[in-house]
């Protein structure tokens, strides 16, 4: 659900599996929201609604039927009488790092080894990436933090790694006492190829060879046509340092606008 103030309120991160994202019962009572099971034929009423999120690049019309038609996923729709209601980058072909993506490697000024994938999904991982993350980073629930993938929300533990392993790409880089978690996934848009990165790192230069290394491989996959970039970071602090990077180092164009806000909260339904 997307409220008026451009909040995306996600709710029960506990199980291997996403959990609805659903409104607070009480107050969706107080503004007139009633719920129900989203079907098919609520695709169309989607679709306007999808239209002019994120300019163009939110996945609802690549996913709705596939996840309508997945037993493991319960789609609930926020119904406002007869209505619905619910940092990017983008880059053309032309760009000169489009041309040879190999050129990024001159905007790595750390000192850090590349981001690998991950093999070894298991506690002491987990607790490695906590450690790295302050106790306020992307919410929290039973103690241990919550992670985005494509704007679900997952408790950071192994079985919800290894989850999501199964569906995208998981990348780590371990320098030191320090360990990080990149997530990757990709899939076509009306505006062109979305390529989503949810990073979790404690600082700029972790997050940013991480980055470096996810648009080097989505450059050799999009050889043409607009390549779109939208990320997450637990951090708040890295948010400008990461506009700055986006803008002048690799000089990409505002995808939309600054200060979305993902908001993970605990609720029942």
């Amino acid at each position: 659900l997307k409220q008026s103030d451009g909040k995306i309120l996600l709710a029960n991160p506990k199980t291997a599996e996403p959990g609805p994202k659903t409104h607070d019962r009480s107050s969706a009572e107080a503004n007139g929201l009633t719920f129900r099971l989203a079907s098919h034929d609520d695709y169309e009423a989607v679709m306007r609604i999808s239209e002019g999120i994120y300019y163009g690049t939110d996945y609802l019309p690549a996913y709705f039927h596939s996840y309508i038609d997945d037993p493991d996923i319960i789609v609930f729709l926020a119904a406002v009488g007869d209505q619905v209601p619910f940092i990017g980058y983008q880059c053309g072909p032309d760009l000169w790092w489009r041309q040879d993506p190999a050129q990024l490697a001159q905007l790595d000024t750390t000192v850090l080894p590349d981001a690998v994938p991950l093999q070894d999904a298991d506690d002491d991982f987990c607790t490695a990436v906590q450690n790295c993350l302050p106790a306020e980073a992307c919410g929290g629930y039973d103690g241990k933090p919550i992670i985005l993938a494509d704007w679900d929300p997952y408790t950071l533990c192994p079985a919800n790694l290894k989850h999501l392993q199964a569906k995208y790409q998981l990348y780590t880089l371990e320098h030191k006492d320090a360990t990080s978690l990149s997530i990757v996934c990709s899939y076509p848009t009306s505006v062109g190829q979305l390529f989503c990165f949810d990073i979790y790192a404690r600082d700029f230069p972790t997050l940013q060879k991480h980055l470096l290394k996810h648009l080097q491989d989505a450059s050799l996959s999009c050889r043409s046509g607009t390549l779109c970039a939208r990320m997450f970071t637990g951090l708040f602090e890295l948010e400008d340092s990461l506009h700055s990077f986006y803008r002048e180092a690799l000089q990409m164009s505002v995808l939309h606008e600054p200060g979305w806000r993902g908001v993970v909260f605990e609720s029942e339904f």
